[in-house]
């Protein structure tokens, strides 16, 4: 992002804030059908054209320091590996054996997990990412089917804040991370999943006090069909 953008945004902010925190408006109400969520069709076409045809983040590079070190993770249901060879590059293969098409490396025994927030990244498709001033988290969502979601929550420590010592510090930060996530953002999805399949309602309905959801709603229909789409007005 270029500095004039920048500073274009934070006068929005800092209008927003003098006048009691308020918002960016949308033009007008969002209505995305419950379908969306549910269809089988939807989902294997968001899997082609958003996972398979796009970049997804699928590690940072501090997960294959060394020569040798990989991981491996499973990527809109295809089996990856991604390993840092002998001359320090970084590659990623499919984790599938041509002979019989079992997995060729298996996941690393221990993960190298490393432990508020300031800057938030939103990656699409699969990540999250939060800068804050001591560590960065990444919060990665790995679709698994239609209503099901896998989530892998890691943090990342400066490397002088890296060592055994250190592990019980970010241990609890990410236990206290996951615990909040278990019991708040996910039990509510849950309950959001529940209602959709019961055909309690057909369109969920985005405000215009809430942009953001609404300009990533009209994203993935982009993304999707190639055009720009608004499904409710």
């Amino acid at each position: 992002m270029d500095r004039t953008t920048q500073l274009a945004l934070l006068d929005r902010v800092m209008a927003h804030r003098a006048v009691g925190n308020t918002t960016d408006l949308a033009p007008s109400m969002y209505r995305n059908p419950v379908a969306t969520y549910l269809d089988t069709d939807r989902y294997e076409q968001e899997i082609e054209r958003l996972f398979r045809h796009r970049p997804v983040l699928a590690c940072m590079s501090g997960d294959v320091a060394g020569p040798g070190d990989s991981i491996t993770l499973t990527i809109a249901e295809t089996p990856v590996v991604v390993v840092r060879g002998e001359d320090g590059v970084v590659r990623a293969f499919r984790n599938v054996c041509r002979h019989r098409g079992a997995c060729v490396a298996e996941p690393r025994a221990r993960w190298e997990l490393l432990p508020y927030a300031t800057i938030n990244y939103f990656l699409v498709p699969n990540t999250i990412m939060i800068y804050q001033q001591d560590h960065v988290q990444l919060f990665q969502l790995y679709r698994e089917g239609v209503g099901r979601t896998r989530s892998v929550t890691t943090i990342y420590a400066p490397a002088d804040a890296a060592g055994e010592e250190h592990r019980p510090r970010w241990q609890k930060s990410l236990d206290i991370i996951v615990d909040v996530i278990d019991r708040e953002d996910y039990a509510v999805c849950e309950q959001i999943q529940r209602s959709f399949r019961s055909g309690a309602q057909s369109d969920l309905v985005f405000g215009r006090n809430e942009p953001c959801l609404i300009y990533f709603h009209e994203a993935i229909e982009q993304l999707l069909w190639g055009v720009e789409v608004r499904v409710g007005g």
